[in-house]
């Protein structure tokens, strides 16, 4: 859904000048036919100015369907690769002057909803028909419950960057299995890039976010060995999965090892793991959704899931159009 378009905010009217074209060439060429440009924003004189001056291009943001912000609305507890001096909260002021710059083309947005203001916010984007995800955020399993009440209803790269399961403070995790559960409109992403998460934990995302006919073990070992890696679609019988598939790429994506920049920050990318140099922090993916998709195959995941986790999902959390793109 989100593709390659993960340019930092400084550089965010140029990549969007040129979404269009890059949709159409290199991020199809990925696997990738619907695309939201996305930004990290890294004041909030250059959130208003830049995405005023996106929303000014409708033909090129109606072939990218939009716009994508992750912060700067998130926790510094989970900050993950962005800029901390960025972070700021969303107060009612800042949301009006974001929706106004952004003149209905803003798409979704990934908010911390424990920081002050935050479920009024998630409130407000909602009622705007704008996706506030969860992410980047320390909220508990209560404080979730609470957004997700109040029109939370995705969550962005499901385990990073957020609580993990505990035995007794589950955590937002849990909250969002029980809403999805209830058969609540939850969806949530996963990088599954080995990586980010490790491979059995890609396959529980996968069986716990079902929910339908039989919602037992989806994967097998048999599967796993398969050398095909496909799995026959009836295996998962009418089984619904709120599981998308994300990428979470960054500008090395197809372009090897070596020094990047990320949000005027340096990245170091070796193996195909790119860290903020000189620490541990992950900072971002040099993941294709191609590759995401085969990497699902490999784990035994139905091909029927598969396809839900990387087209019919992230179509319907954009509203997007599954005929645009096609070919």
């Amino acid at each position: 859904m989100i593709g390659l378009i993960t340019k930092p905010w400084d550089q965010m009217l140029e990549a969007v000048s040129r979404a269009a074209d890059y949709c159409d060439t290199s991020a199809r060429e990925l696997g990738v036919s619907h695309n939201l440009p996305a930004g990290s924003p890294s004041a909030t004189p250059t959130l208003s100015g830049a995405t005023r001056d996106t929303s000014a291009r409708p033909t090129d943001i109606a072939r990218c369907h939009g716009i994508y912000l992750e912060g700067p609305f998130i926790s510094p507890l989970h900050k993950g690769a962005h800029d901390v001096s960025a972070l700021i909260n969303p107060t009612p002021e800042r949301i009006t002057e974001l929706l106004d710059a952004a003149r209905g083309h803003l798409k979704m947005i990934t908010i911390a909803p424990e920081l002050p203001g935050g479920i009024e916010a998630i409130g407000t984007l909602s009622a705007h028909g704008i996706v506030a995800a969860f992410g980047h955020s320390d909220a508990d399993y209560d404080t979730t419950k609470t957004a997700i009440a109040h029109g939370m209803r995705h969550f962005t790269h499901l385990f990073n960057a957020m609580n993990p399961i505990h035995h007794r403070r589950p955590g937002p995790i849990i909250a969002a299995l029980e809403a999805f559960r209830r058969g609540e409109n939850i969806t949530v992403e996963i990088i599954n890039d080995g990586i980010h998460l490790h491979p059995s934990v890609v396959q529980w995302a996968f069986n716990s976010f079902a929910r339908g006919a039989d919602t037992r073990e989806l994967t097998s070992e048999a599967a796993i060995r398969a050398t095909a890696g496909v799995v026959k679609a009836d295996e998962a019988g009418s089984v619904e999965s709120g599981v998308v598939l994300v990428t979470d790429s960054m500008s090395a994506a197809t372009l090897g090892d070596g020094a990047y920049s990320l949000g005027g920050m340096d990245v170091e990318v070796s193996a195909g793991k790119a860290v903020l140099a000189g620490t541990d922090t992950i900072a971002g993916s040099t993941l294709t959704l191609e590759r995401s998709v085969q990497r699902a195959r490999d784990l035994g995941i139905p091909q029927t899931l598969i396809h839900q986790a990387s087209w019919e999902n992230p179509l319907r959390l954009i509203s997007a159009s599954p005929s645009i793109g096609q070919r």
